[in-house]
């Protein structure tokens, strides 16, 4: 953080080792994943700090457990510091969301999975990941347990004037770029936020955070990257997913070309 300071660059950042607020206070430009909260909300996170420090999974398993015992107070302290220190929030809830259903058959049988080369299924190999990372049943149950908390702390975030900006952290296991993006923005809905908002992060939020002014906005001189829907996304955000049009920096692209598979 203070070397990127010295050339004017902003820093993500995925803690661990680090948590959010004293991350925010060194100048930490944005969160990735909702990292670094918990070990900011607890009285004494030296177990989570640990369970980082022995390994990724070690550390990812036992920072998805830590958000069942957060209380709201914690979560509105540490929500407060970061709105307040102006870090963008990129929550990626389909990434906790998916992985915290992997025990699912049903997310194994997402028509949308057809739509992912074979050979990308087959780099993924989900259960060789869930051998590796040693995932139980009671993982899977308390990683789910988590999840409200989670939308909660975006609550209070966005509540305090924080900026959250869209992420999927595609391709990892399971998260399918592009489609990815519409549950995340269905899953902020589900959060808290309103399907305007949801959209405003995925398109205004993310070019802020790029720190790009030609992009996220629609006004004379930005570039011509549109969609079409040919249904209200402020209805029902999974309108998002009724494409009618594209258009890719001012030329519209074949209808055969965008047809989506959802």
């Amino acid at each position: 953080l203070d070397e990127a300071r010295t050339f004017n660059l902003p820093v993500a950042g995925h803690l661990g080792l680090t948590d959010a607020v004293t991350a925010a206070r060194r100048g930490l430009a944005s969160l990735e994943h909702l990292s670094g909260i918990p070990e900011a909300a607890l009285s004494d996170p030296s177990a989570l700090y640990a369970a980082h420090d022995r390994s990724f999974f070690a550390g990812w398993t036992a920072f998805e457990r830590a958000w069942g015992a957060l209380d709201s107070a914690s979560l509105a302290r540490v929500a407060g510091v970061l709105a307040a220190r102006g870090v963008i929030t990129v929550p990626t809830l389909v990434l906790h969301e998916t992985f915290s259903r992997l025990d699912d058959p049903a997310v194994l049988s997402d028509t949308m999975l057809r739509a992912v080369p074979e050979e990308e299924r087959l780099r993924w190999n989900v259960p060789d990941m869930i051998r590796r990372a040693g995932w139980t049943r009671a993982d899977f149950a308390a990683f789910r347990r988590a999840r409200p908390a989670q939308d909660l702390f975006l609550r209070l975030y966005h509540a305090k004037g924080g900026r959250i900006a869209v992420g999927t952290d595609a391709a990892n296991q399971m998260m399918i770029p592009g489609y990815a993006v519409h549950r995340e923005m269905e899953l902020l809905v589900a959060a808290g936020l309103t399907p305007a908002e949801a959209i405003s992060a995925a398109t205004r939020n993310g070019a802020l955070l790029l720190r790009v002014d030609s992009l996220g906005l629609i006004a004379p001189g930005k570039v011509a990257d549109l969609v079409v829907l040919d249904r209200d996304p402020l209805a029902d955000i999974r309108n998002t997913l009724a494409i009618e049009q594209v258009m890719s920096r001012g030329r519209m692209l074949s209808p055969d070309s965008i047809r989506a598979p959802w």
